[in-house]
């Protein structure tokens, strides 16, 4: 079996889908059972952020942004990336109003931002807004190794 692809102790981003929030998690352990020809890692996720959560590499593969567009370069983008902001799409501009009042009651989403919207190669979209949310509990920055078991959060 290959060595595990992700790395103990750093943080990726997922990015959102039909199925899914968009997410961070924190890779805290990496596993195999016996028989099976996979790792398993033991992630701890800013929407989940009270427990333990199990991923194969495959679940992890499948929604790990690789942050390789354009749009990535964008100051819009990138503020609300450091300001700890997780992306939810764009859409129509009522649209994305109603998106942001569905998710205004979700307990684990401490602010909603709609924005203007950018696409993937960094142009700006008229009559779109870009939906953001920050959870109540957010990983500080992207591979910082655990130096002691703790998680930095902000």
């Amino acid at each position: 079996m290959e060595a595990p692809k992700y790395e103990l102790g750093h943080v990726y981003d997922l990015r959102f889908s039909k199925e899914h929030m968009p997410d961070r998690i924190y890779i805290k352990g990496i596993s195999t059972e016996t028989g099976k020809p996979y790792w398993i890692y033991q992630v701890y996720s800013e929407v989940h952020p009270w427990k333990s959560i199990y991923m194969t590499e495959q679940d992890i593969d499948a929604r790990v942004s690789h942050k390789s567009k354009e749009c990535y370069q964008h100051p819009i983008v990138q503020q609300m990336y450091q300001r700890g902001f997780r992306f939810c799409g764009n859409s129509a501009e009522q649209t994305a109003v109603n998106r942001a009042n569905n998710l205004k009651e979700a307990k684990y989403i401490a602010h909603i931002i709609l924005c203007d919207a950018v696409d993937a190669d960094g142009n700006m979209l008229e009559g779109q807004l870009g939906l953001w949310v920050q959870y109540n509990r957010v990983f500080d920055m992207p591979n910082v190794k655990d130096k002691d078991g703790c998680i930095n959060i902000k």
